[in-house]
């Protein structure tokens, strides 16, 4: 076939992110991840239907759905709806030490053990003494508490590692080309020179650089290979891709905590 018979490529909505934003990378890189777990698993009725319902903003907006619409076709209202389904911790959360308790026995159901492990997340008691000390004497001491407490966490991420995950999205991208390139027997530089007439078709609407250009056979491969190890962690638990995809400074941390937990 000719490389430029492009007719074997799926719908571009499958491998096509270019107008996702860097403002819902993350949430996209999620939803598609998702998607692709529970399009291509043996038993997708099971990982639905099972105790990562509550975990996963795509499960929670689909129901159960076998075959929810790509990120890229979903209307702004929709995606409105499922940022609200998913919690993105803000910087800092202030609440009465019983509110807390009760949050956590009710993300529980009730059970005490796995509220307990809740709450080993980084949570600290603050008593704040307004009456005997004044408002300013407060802020003076809780600014050099946090200041402490900073140093033994991750300082905050910059420069590529601080970006959107695109390319966790161009990763997504490859795995998704590589079966149906594989199908039709095109070649790696084949597929390249396709994903080029894409790009000079639609060059105008482009908005960001996650289209799966790769140098060498090699890249491609290690691509899918990266598409296939965030699966991998996605199947095990969803809470570990939320981390890595939503909240890359607690990535290591989270590591971390699970290694020092497997230990036990």
């Amino acid at each position: 076939m000719s490389p430029l018979d492009m007719s074997w490529m799926p719908p571009a909505e499958e491998w096509d992110f270019r107008a996702v934003t860097a403002e819902e990378c993350g949430l996209a890189c999620y939803w598609e991840y998702s998607r692709t777990l529970c399009q291509g698993g043996k038993n997708p009725e099971s990982w639905v239907a099972g105790n990562y319902l509550l975990l996963c903003p795509f499960l929670c907006y689909s129901g159960g759905e076998r075959e929810p619409l790509a990120w890229t076709l979903l209307s702004r209202k929709e995606r409105s709806r499922i940022r609200e389904c998913m919690f993105i911790p803000a910087a800092i959360r202030i609440m009465p030490l019983n509110e807390f308790i009760d949050e956590s026995l009710r993300s529980a159901d009730g059970d005490h053990r796995k509220a307990l492990e809740r709450m080993r997340c980084p949570a600290t008691v603050v008593w704040a003494n307004f009456q005997g000390h004044g408002t300013e004497k407060v802020i003076e001491g809780f600014n050099a508490w946090a200041r402490q407490e900073g140093r033994k966490f991750l300082s905050k991420l910059r420069g590529k590692a601080s970006a959107p995950p695109f390319d966790c999205l161009k990763w997504l991208s490859a795995y998704r080309l590589e079966g149906p390139r594989r199908k039709v027997g095109l070649s790696s530089d084949g597929i390249q020179d396709c994903l080029r007439e894409v790009q000079r078709r639609d060059a105008l609407v482009s908005v960001n650089d996650v289209l799966p250009f790769y140098s060498s056979r090699g890249a491609w491969s290690k691509a899918i290979s990266d598409a296939k190890k965030l699966l991998r962690i996605h199947e095990a638990d969803p809470t570990a891709l939320w981390v890595k995809l939503l909240s890359p400074t607690m990535w290591e941390v989270f590591q971390k905590r699970r290694r020092e937990h497997k230990r036990r």
